[in-house]
């Protein structure tokens, strides 16, 4: 399976290290929320110095990933995603929930699924029905965005299960 550049969100890419925490705040102040954006941008600008905190260092390092060939990190080949087996999908969406979100949005996800990440249980709650944080009690807007992240993103690891 194939991924597409606009499929890759640059809170990705800050997730695997691809890119670091203020180059990620720069593409989120220059509304650049995908690869793809980031690429087109680069392409019509020639750098990224113009967007609010973007430094000599900030713009070295996005126009150097720019120009370089994303591997993605489950790939062999430059865009080429391997599938997760189910246990992998699990530690996948733990880790992810750890490391990306807040304490409340991780108590709302927890809460949603049920302390439960199995694939059944992550297609029932997120991927099968149409998902909104407006559903959850208690959350902020700056919480729903953070959970709203996390969701393309498992849903985005959830295509690259193998299921059988």
């Amino acid at each position: 399976m194939t991924i597409s550049l606009g499929d890759i969100s640059v809170e990705f890419l800050l997730n695997y290290g691809a890119i670091s925490k203020r180059a990620y705040h720069v593409c989120f102040d220059g509304r650049l929320k995908t690869l793809k954006d980031l690429k087109e941008y680069f392409k019509k600008n020639k750098n990224f110095k113009s967007i609010k905190g973007c430094g000599v260092k900030t713009n070295k390092e996005l126009v150097k990933f720019t120009k370089s060939k994303f591997v993605h990190p489950y790939s062999y080949s430059s865009f080429e995603i391997t599938f997760l087996n189910p246990l992998q999908f699990e530690e996948k969406i733990q880790r992810l929930l750890k490391s990306t979100l807040g304490v409340r949005a991780q108590k709302a996800i927890l809460e949603h699924l049920a302390d439960n990440f199995s694939i059944e249980n992550i297609e029932k709650r997120i991927v099968d029905q149409d998902f909104s944080t407006i559903k959850f009690k208690q959350v902020g807007l700056k919480t729903m965005a953070e959970i709203d992240a996390f969701v393309k993103e498992v849903v985005l690891l959830y295509s690259k299960v193998s299921k059988g």
